[in-house]
Parts: C-alpha cells; structure tokens; sequence
C-alpha cells in the first residue's frame, strides 16, 4: 500500500504571543519534540454569499489559518466543508492562496457540502487507492506517525472503503508486533463515527453507517491505538469507546448541542492542536478565537 511521507519541520516551537496579525487570542502550550499537526475544519465558504447568518466565514478563516501558522505545526490538516452549500471548481481555485498563508504542508478532507470530483481536481491525486476509485482515501506518514485520511462526503464509508481500512489497519498491527511502527494511527474524518451528543446532528446529518465504520475500527483496538479526529458537528467533543474520538468546532458557527432543532451556539471559530510526543502519546486542544487573557 502506498504512502505519502510528511516530513518535520526543523525549527524550535514557541509559546505564542498574545496578538499577531492583529487577532487577540489563546496562548499555544510549548511543544518541543514530536509532531505537531493542526486541524481547520468546516469553513463553509462561498464566492458569492460571503457573510451567511450575518459571519464573515472568509475573516474567520483567515484567522484560523494565521492562528495555524503561528502555532508553528508541522502539517495541518483541513478535514471538510470547504464549502458553504456546494463545491465548485471557482472555489477550490480561489482558496490555494489562503491555504498558502499556513506555511507548512496542509492535507484536504472533503465534507459533504464539498463537490468529490470538483475537490480531487483542484487538489490533486495522491491517493492510496488505485486511481480509478473515486473515494480521496489517503494514507500518509506524517512524521513518523502514521495516519489515515477517509472520504465520508458521501454521508458514508462504502464496503471498499471499509475493506481497505482494514487492509491498512491489519499491515499496520503486523509492523508494530515487529517493532517496525508505532502501535498507534491517527484516523481523520469529516464526520463522527461515535454519536449520541449531538441531537440535532444526529438526526438530521449523521455518518449513515457510523456503525460499521467503528465495527472496523474498533476491531484492530487491543493492537492499535486509535485517535479520530473529525468535524461536521459544529461543536467541541472528545469521547471513548473502542477508539479515541475527538470533534473539533467549526470555523464558521457553533451548533447547539442539546436541543433536536437548529440553534447556533454564541461564539466565534476555534482550531484544534494535535502534538503526538515522541513515544505516540497524543495531546489536543482547540483554541478559540474568543477566548481573551486576563
């Protein structure tokens, strides 16, 4: 199976100031070893309809991108909902410039909101699967930490899909039982694969087939550490069960967890840190804009 290779960064990581590029914002723990990757998620942007619900989604992700940047990462990753409504070609060509402001090499998701064909197209085929698939599944070392990117923009994971996780999970255990890998993946996805807090996600958007995607995940549990991070829900949650799962806010809006219908939650966008540690141990924390220092 095919892999791409990220490479880290070589400099120092600092403990960021309090206002760069005029955002007032969190500080960013130290991180001095290991790998640091960041996660954008569910920018929901649009050529046209620029400020949706009265947000500016294209200041907002300006901000996320140069909160990224400055927390020095070695990758980060932007896991879905490129789009406001639906991807186009116009758009995914408009947004490599701000991509470009991360500094660093970024890896893209599509999200259900995203258009699969016009977003492979846009962004080029790296994939793990054989080119004539049409999911944008990827595998990637990043660093020495093994990851997987997985493609739920059609609401689902189909039974290839599956089959290939599986096939990657199962190489994966018989490298760490050699001592050739870490006995450790990080899994990114736009949507959940462990549901219930989120009653309106739940029942109107949800992972059709979260079940079986967790069956296959948690199947390689007692060998391999599994981290997931996803987005989708517009809100903040980490949860256990079988594997890790950790929700990361939106940068556009923030979604009312509890009620069954629609409520947008007060606040502003947020990113999530990802630092894995030399020995695979992973910490994570979202930063959000609105936090203020004393």
């Amino acid at each position: 199976l095919s892999t791409t290779t990220i490479h880290r960064s070589r400099y120092t990581r600092r403990l960021m100031p309090r206002s760069i590029h005029g955002y007032t914002r969190a500080p960013i723990p130290w991180h001095t070893a290991g790998v640091r990757i960041v996660q954008i998620t569910d920018l929901h942007l649009d050529l046209e309809e620029r400020t949706p619900h009265g947000i500016d989604v294209w200041e907002n992700a300006r901000w996320a991108v140069a909160t990224a940047r400055d927390a020095r990462p070695d990758l980060v990753v932007v896991s879905g909902d490129l789009a406001l409504h639906y991807g186009s070609p116009e758009l995914y060509a408009a947004l490599p410039p701000l991509f470009a402001g991360l500094g660093c090499d970024y890896l893209l998701l599509p999200g259900n909101h995203d258009d699969r064909s016009a977003f492979g197209a846009a962004f080029g085929r790296r994939y793990a699967l054989r080119e004539d698939t049409p999911w944008l599944d990827r595998q990637v070392d990043a660093g020495g930490v093994p990851m997987l990117l997985l493609d739920s923009s059609a609401g689902r994971l189909e039974e290839r899909q599956l089959a290939w996780v599986d096939a990657v999970l199962t190489a994966r255990t018989a490298a760490a039982a050699r001592g050739a890998g870490p006995p450790g993946v990080l899994v990114w996805i736009h949507h959940p694969v462990l549901t219930g807090f989120h009653r309106y996600m739940d029942g109107a958007y949800p992972l059709q087939n979260a079940d079986a995607v967790r069956a296959v995940l948690t199947r390689h549990r007692r060998a391999l550490s599994i981290e997931l991070f996803c987005g989708h829900y517009h809100c903040e949650d980490s949860r256990v069960d079988g594997i890790r799962q950790h929700t990361t806010p939106s940068t556009y809006m923030q979604i009312d967890p509890e009620p069954e219908e629609f409520r947008v939650l007060p606040g502003g966008p947020a990113i999530r840190i990802v630092d894995v540690d030399t020995a695979g141990a992973v910490e994570t924390v979202v930063v959000y804009r609105d936090e203020r220092f004393d």
